[in-house]
C-alpha cells in the first residue's frame, strides 16, 4: 500500500470489496501496466489507445506499482483501487477504464489462480469512480 505520489493523479474506482486482491490485476487490464512484482501480468495486453502517463509508485515495501488499495468513501476500508498517472487521465482514457472495467470480474474469475477468492466473493461490484489530484508544496527560504 502506499500514499501516492508526491504529484500527479489517481483513477479510483470503488468496488464493494476489499482491493488488496485484485488491485493490480485489475490496473493490468485495465491500462495494460504492471508493477515491479510482475503481478497482473497475465491480464495486461495491448491496448487499442495509449496509457503512457501512468506511473509506478514505491508501496510500503519498496516495490514500485502502478496501482494501490484505496480507502472507499464513506467508509474506513480499502475497497478501492486507485490507478497512478503522471498527468490527469484523458476523457478517452477514463472512458476506456469505465467500459472496459464492467468485463473485468468475468476475465478475472476465469484465471485460475483466483479460484479461491471467486470461491468466496464470486462477483466484485463496481460502485463508482473518482480522481485525485496530488500536489505537493516546497517552501524554501534564505537562512
Amino acid at each position: 500500500m502506499t500514499d501516492g505520489p508526491k504529484e500527479g493523479f489517481a483513477f479510483i474506482v470503488d468496488t464493494d470489496q476489499y482491493a488488496g486482491n485484485f488491485e493490480r490485476e485489475m490496473t493490468a487490464f485495465l491500462t495494460g501496466h504492471i508493477g515491479e512484482c510482475e503481478v497482473g501480468e497475465e491480464l495486461a495486453e495491448k491496448l487499442p489507445i495509449s496509457f503512457d502517463n501512468v506511473m509506478d509508485v514505491a508501496d510500503d515495501n519498496g516495490c514500485y506499482r502502478p496501482t494501490s488499495c484505496w480507502k472507499s468513501p464513506k467508509i474506513a476500508k480499502y475497497n478501492s483501487v486507485a490507478i497512478f498517472f503522471e498527468s490527469r487521465p484523458t476523457q478517452e482514457q477514463i472512458d476506456f477504464m469505465k467500459e472496459r472495467v464492467k468485463s473485468f470480474d468475468e476475465v478475472f474469475k476465469s484465471k485460475s489462480c483466483m479460484a479461491q477468492f471467486n470461491k468466496n466473493k464470486p462477483v466484485i461490484n463496481i460502485l463508482g469512480f473518482r480522481i485525485i489530484e496530488f500536489k505537493s508544496k516546497v517552501k524554501e527560504e534564505s537562512v
